[in-house]
């Protein structure tokens, strides 16, 4: 991932090792599967030392759902750079732009795909990453919250949380599609189940309005 922001020689390091685990995680657990993958190998797959792996990551658990985190900050951070004059919802749909930076390589997509399939699989795994997806979308919020503070408006914390939820609801929906289907643009996608979430919004408060009308 590129960096948008200046970060000190030690952070950068730090983030250097634990993309290289995990990379190395969601490689190996695609070649070998979850059970047959260990800790040592993959510290021996990202060049580190098993004691290095442990100063970054408590589990392969963690390891493997690291992706969720770093997106996380990307996301956020992309919400922050968009102009002000961007619409909240289209500004966290900007984001998920990001999305196409971890999944540019075809081995990457390879990867992403078989470990969405043992993460489904996995009720241990499956909890955790919708933990990690929760913190995505308060991230998100609390970003919205802040650029909207930086342009003078003023939004609620309840707004800003449907907001990142729905467009968040949006992306899983779309990764069902994009992680499973190789021939499938992760953008296109979104963008296709966004617009179909529009579009019944727009039926309900057609809906709504004609019901008012009626009993008026």
């Amino acid at each position: 991932m590129t960096e948008d922001r200046p970060v000190g020689a030690r952070e950068a390091a730090r983030r250097r090792v634990r993309a290289a685990l995990a990379g190395a995680a969601r490689t190996l657990v695609a070649e070998n599967g979850y059970d047959d993958t260990t800790i040592e190998m993959i510290a021996e797959r990202a060049g580190v030392s098993r004691r290095t792996f442990f100063r970054h990551f408590e589990t392969k658990d963690a390891v493997l759902l690291h992706f969720y985190d770093e997106l996380g900050d990307e996301i956020a951070a992309k919400i922050l750079d968009q102009g002000d004059d961007v619409p909240a919802w289209i500004a966290v749909a900007n984001a998920f732009a990001v999305i196409e930076e971890f999944l540019s390589l075809a081995t990457d997509r390879v990867a992403h795909s078989q470990l969405a399939r043992i993460i489904d699989d996995s009720p241990r795994l499956h909890a955790a990453r919708n933990h990690r997806r929760r913190h995505n979308v308060e991230r998100a919020a609390r970003a919205l919250l802040e650029r909207e503070s930086r342009a003078g408006r003023e939004m609620s914390p309840l707004i800003a949380s449907a907001v990142a939820g729905s467009a968040f609801s949006c992306l899983y929906s779309a990764e069902k599609v994009y992680l499973h289907d190789a021939s499938a643009d992760a953008t296109d996608t979104f963008v296709t189940v966004a617009t179909g979430l529009f579009e019944q919004i727009g039926l309900a408060q057609a809906y709504s309005l004609a019901s008012a009308e009626a009993q008026g």
